[in-house]
Protein backbone atom coordinates (compact mmCIF):
# COMPACT_ATOMS: atom_id res chain seq x y z
CA UNK A 1 0.00 0.00 0.00
CA UNK A 2 1.84 3.22 -1.43
CA UNK A 3 2.06 6.14 1.19
CA UNK A 4 -0.68 7.92 -0.96
CA UNK A 5 -3.43 5.42 -0.78
CA UNK A 6 -2.82 5.24 3.31
CA UNK A 7 -2.90 9.35 3.64
CA UNK A 8 -6.42 8.88 1.08
CA UNK A 9 -8.06 6.29 3.94
CA UNK A 10 -6.60 8.23 6.63
CA UNK A 11 -8.18 11.48 5.22
CA UNK A 12 -11.72 9.55 4.63
CA UNK A 13 -11.32 8.18 8.26
CA UNK A 14 -10.80 11.47 9.81
CA UNK A 15 -14.27 12.87 8.44
CA UNK A 16 -16.22 9.58 8.77
CA UNK A 17 -17.27 10.49 12.09
CA UNK A 18 -18.64 14.06 11.25
CA UNK A 19 -20.75 12.25 8.28
CA UNK A 20 -22.13 9.38 10.10
CA UNK A 21 -24.02 11.78 12.66
CA UNK A 22 -26.32 12.79 9.78
CA UNK A 23 -27.02 9.05 9.06
CA UNK A 24 -30.41 7.78 10.29
CA UNK A 25 -29.38 4.90 12.33
CA UNK A 26 -30.41 4.89 16.07
CA UNK A 27 -27.98 3.98 18.98
CA UNK A 28 -26.19 2.52 19.98
CA UNK A 29 -25.79 1.11 16.27
CA UNK A 30 -24.28 4.77 15.69
CA UNK A 31 -21.71 4.65 17.68
CA UNK A 32 -20.28 1.02 16.29
CA UNK A 33 -20.39 2.96 13.06
CA UNK A 34 -18.59 5.77 14.39
CA UNK A 35 -16.19 3.23 15.90
CA UNK A 36 -14.94 1.78 12.54
CA UNK A 37 -12.18 4.46 11.43
CA UNK A 38 -10.05 3.96 14.93
CA UNK A 39 -10.20 0.20 14.47
CA UNK A 40 -9.12 0.52 10.79
CA UNK A 41 -6.32 3.01 10.55
CA UNK A 42 -5.13 0.63 13.82
CA UNK A 43 -4.47 -2.19 10.79
CA UNK A 44 -3.69 0.45 8.85
CA UNK A 45 -0.99 1.37 10.96
CA UNK A 46 0.16 -2.37 11.46
CA UNK A 47 0.78 -2.62 8.00
CA UNK A 48 2.33 0.45 7.35
CA UNK A 49 5.38 -0.32 10.30
CA UNK A 50 5.18 -3.76 9.60
CA UNK A 51 4.18 -4.26 13.14
CA UNK A 52 2.69 -7.74 14.07
CA UNK A 53 1.58 -10.34 11.75
CA UNK A 54 1.03 -8.42 8.28
CA UNK A 55 -1.30 -11.10 7.19
CA UNK A 56 -3.26 -11.30 9.47
CA UNK A 57 -3.63 -7.44 9.37
CA UNK A 58 -4.47 -7.96 5.52
CA UNK A 59 -7.07 -10.13 6.10
CA UNK A 60 -8.71 -8.11 9.07
CA UNK A 61 -8.93 -5.38 6.54
CA UNK A 62 -10.39 -6.98 4.35
CA UNK A 63 -13.11 -8.60 6.73
CA UNK A 64 -13.80 -4.58 7.56
CA UNK A 65 -13.81 -3.37 4.58
CA UNK A 66 -16.51 -6.07 3.66
CA UNK A 67 -18.68 -5.03 7.21
CA UNK A 68 -18.44 -1.14 5.60
CA UNK A 69 -19.69 -2.26 2.40
CA UNK A 70 -22.69 -4.37 4.57
CA UNK A 71 -23.00 -1.22 6.39
CA UNK A 72 -24.01 1.16 3.31
CA UNK A 73 -26.58 -1.08 1.93
CA UNK A 74 -29.21 -1.06 5.44
CA UNK A 75 -29.05 3.13 4.99
CA UNK A 76 -32.47 3.57 3.98
CA UNK A 77 -32.88 7.20 1.59
CA UNK A 78 -36.69 7.44 1.84
CA UNK A 79 -38.25 9.35 4.15
CA UNK A 80 -35.75 11.64 4.83
CA UNK A 81 -35.36 15.38 3.58
CA UNK A 82 -32.88 16.24 0.76
CA UNK A 83 -30.43 17.17 2.81
CA UNK A 84 -30.19 14.64 4.88
CA UNK A 85 -30.14 12.67 1.48
CA UNK A 86 -27.31 14.21 0.45
CA UNK A 87 -25.27 13.73 3.78
CA UNK A 88 -26.39 10.25 3.52
CA UNK A 89 -24.93 9.77 0.20
CA UNK A 90 -21.63 11.19 0.91
CA UNK A 91 -21.33 8.94 3.96
CA UNK A 92 -21.96 6.11 1.38
CA UNK A 93 -19.29 7.75 -0.82
CA UNK A 94 -16.49 8.20 1.84
CA UNK A 95 -17.57 4.22 3.23
CA UNK A 96 -16.30 2.97 -0.62
CA UNK A 97 -13.33 4.91 -0.81
CA UNK A 98 -12.23 3.21 2.47
CA UNK A 99 -12.95 0.23 1.21
CA UNK A 100 -11.74 0.65 -2.13
CA UNK A 101 -8.39 1.90 -0.03
CA UNK A 102 -8.41 -1.07 2.01
CA UNK A 103 -8.77 -3.41 -0.63
CA UNK A 104 -5.08 -2.50 -1.95
CA UNK A 105 -4.05 -3.84 1.38
CA UNK A 106 -5.20 -7.53 0.06
CA UNK A 107 -4.98 -7.51 -3.36
CA UNK A 108 -2.48 -10.70 -3.49
CA UNK A 109 -4.77 -13.49 -5.03
CA UNK A 110 -3.06 -15.98 -1.58
CA UNK A 111 -5.20 -13.36 0.37
CA UNK A 112 -8.29 -13.75 -1.40
CA UNK A 113 -8.12 -17.73 -1.34
CA UNK A 114 -7.16 -17.68 2.63
CA UNK A 115 -10.70 -15.28 2.64
CA UNK A 116 -12.72 -18.13 1.14
CA UNK A 117 -11.19 -20.78 3.25
CA UNK A 118 -12.06 -18.68 6.02
CA UNK A 119 -15.65 -19.03 4.50
CA UNK A 120 -15.53 -22.34 4.34
CA UNK A 121 -14.21 -23.30 7.51
CA UNK A 122 -17.15 -22.09 10.14
CA UNK A 123 -14.04 -22.23 13.19
CA UNK A 124 -11.92 -20.30 11.07
CA UNK A 125 -13.77 -17.26 10.02
CA UNK A 126 -15.99 -17.30 13.80
CA UNK A 127 -12.30 -16.75 15.42
CA UNK A 128 -11.64 -13.97 12.73
CA UNK A 129 -15.33 -12.36 13.18
CA UNK A 130 -14.40 -12.41 17.11
CA UNK A 131 -10.69 -10.62 16.38
CA UNK A 132 -12.66 -8.05 14.05
CA UNK A 133 -15.35 -7.89 16.97
CA UNK A 134 -12.95 -6.87 19.48
CA UNK A 135 -10.92 -4.11 16.64
CA UNK A 136 -14.61 -2.70 15.97
CA UNK A 137 -15.18 -1.90 19.80
CA UNK A 138 -16.73 -4.81 20.33
CA UNK A 139 -19.93 -4.95 18.96
CA UNK A 140 -20.35 -7.04 15.15
CA UNK A 141 -21.12 -4.20 12.80
CA UNK A 142 -23.23 -6.22 10.34
CA UNK A 143 -25.27 -7.60 12.99
CA UNK A 144 -25.59 -4.10 14.19
CA UNK A 145 -26.59 -2.38 11.22
CA UNK A 146 -29.49 -5.10 10.19
CA UNK A 147 -31.13 -4.38 13.98
CA UNK A 148 -30.78 -0.94 13.63
CA UNK A 149 -32.41 -0.99 10.35
CA UNK A 150 -35.16 -3.32 12.25
CA UNK A 151 -35.20 -0.82 15.08
CA UNK A 152 -36.23 2.10 12.08
CA UNK A 153 -39.33 -0.03 10.79
CA UNK A 154 -40.04 -1.23 14.38
CA UNK A 155 -39.72 3.36 14.89
CA UNK A 156 -42.08 3.74 11.60
CA UNK A 157 -44.34 1.19 12.41
CA UNK A 158 -44.80 2.27 15.87
CA UNK A 159 -45.09 6.08 14.75
CA UNK A 160 -48.07 4.90 11.99
CA UNK A 161 -49.69 3.22 15.20
CA UNK A 162 -49.20 6.45 16.99
CA UNK A 163 -51.16 8.69 13.92
CA UNK A 164 -54.07 5.98 14.11
CA UNK A 165 -54.14 6.22 17.67
CA UNK A 166 -54.81 9.89 17.91
CA UNK A 167 -56.95 9.66 14.67
CA UNK A 168 -59.34 7.66 16.86
CA UNK A 169 -59.02 9.61 20.10
CA UNK A 170 -60.25 12.37 17.74
CA UNK A 171 -63.06 10.29 16.25
CA UNK A 172 -63.86 9.27 19.83
CA UNK A 173 -64.07 13.21 20.60
CA UNK A 174 -65.76 13.90 18.04
CA UNK A 175 -68.28 11.19 18.77
CA UNK A 176 -68.53 12.23 22.63
CA UNK A 177 -68.90 15.69 21.89
CA UNK A 178 -72.05 14.99 18.86
CA UNK A 179 -73.54 12.92 21.59
CA UNK A 180 -73.42 15.55 24.01
CA UNK A 181 -74.85 18.15 21.96
CA UNK A 182 -77.38 15.55 21.10
CA UNK A 183 -78.10 15.05 24.71
CA UNK A 184 -78.28 18.92 25.24
CA UNK A 185 -80.93 19.00 22.54
CA UNK A 186 -83.01 16.50 24.01
CA UNK A 187 -82.79 18.62 27.15
CA UNK A 188 -83.95 21.86 25.91
CA UNK A 189 -86.78 19.67 24.38
CA UNK A 190 -87.73 18.28 27.79
CA UNK A 191 -87.34 21.55 29.21
CA UNK A 192 -89.97 22.86 26.39
CA UNK A 193 -92.18 20.10 26.90
CA UNK A 194 -92.42 21.07 30.62
CA UNK A 195 -93.08 24.48 29.77
CA UNK A 196 -95.81 23.48 27.79
CA UNK A 197 -97.10 21.39 30.50
CA UNK A 198 -97.08 24.09 33.02
CA UNK A 199 -98.76 26.41 30.74
CA UNK A 200 -101.80 23.51 30.03
CA UNK A 201 -101.75 23.25 33.67
CA UNK A 202 -102.32 26.57 34.10
CA UNK A 203 -105.15 26.99 31.03
CA UNK A 204 -106.72 23.93 33.12
CA UNK A 205 -106.52 26.31 36.47
CA UNK A 206 -108.32 29.16 35.03
CA UNK A 207 -110.79 27.12 32.85
CA UNK A 208 -111.81 25.40 36.40
CA UNK A 209 -112.11 28.84 37.86
CA UNK A 210 -114.18 29.93 35.03
CA UNK A 211 -116.22 26.97 35.21
CA UNK A 212 -116.39 27.24 39.53
CA UNK A 213 -117.16 31.31 38.69
CA UNK A 214 -120.17 30.44 36.17
CA UNK A 215 -121.23 27.66 38.53
CA UNK A 216 -121.60 30.26 41.58
CA UNK A 217 -123.14 32.57 39.32
CA UNK A 218 -125.59 29.83 38.60
CA UNK A 219 -126.30 29.06 41.89
CA UNK A 220 -126.98 32.81 42.57
CA UNK A 221 -129.18 33.26 39.87
CA UNK A 222 -131.00 29.86 40.89
CA UNK A 223 -131.49 31.84 44.15
CA UNK A 224 -132.89 34.75 43.04
CA UNK A 225 -135.72 32.66 41.32
CA UNK A 226 -136.19 30.81 44.00
CA UNK A 227 -136.88 34.50 46.29
CA UNK A 228 -139.15 35.44 43.40
CA UNK A 229 -141.31 32.81 43.57
CA UNK A 230 -141.89 32.66 47.50
CA UNK A 231 -142.21 36.17 47.15
CA UNK A 232 -144.95 35.37 44.40
CA UNK A 233 -146.32 32.86 46.67
CA UNK A 234 -146.79 34.70 49.74
CA UNK A 235 -148.97 37.91 47.35
CA UNK A 236 -150.97 35.05 46.07
CA UNK A 237 -152.27 34.22 49.62
CA UNK A 238 -152.73 37.43 51.12
CA UNK A 239 -154.87 38.26 47.87
CA UNK A 240 -156.99 35.43 48.30
CA UNK A 241 -157.38 35.76 52.32
CA UNK A 242 -158.37 39.60 51.79
CA UNK A 243 -161.48 38.22 49.14
CA UNK A 244 -163.13 36.29 52.19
Amino acid sequence: MGADSLQTAKASLQILPTLVKAVPIPEPFKSAVIGIPDAVLQIITIVETAKGNMEDAKVLALYIATIIDRTIRPLDLQCVTPATQNRIQEFQKTLRQITDEITILTSERSLRKRIFSYDRDASKLSALKQRVVDAVTGIQLETVVTAGHQVEVMNRKQDSTRDDQQVMARKQELAYQDQQAIIQKQDLAYQDQQAILQKQELVYKEQQTIIQRQDLAYQEQQGLIRKQQDAGLSNHSLISFSSF
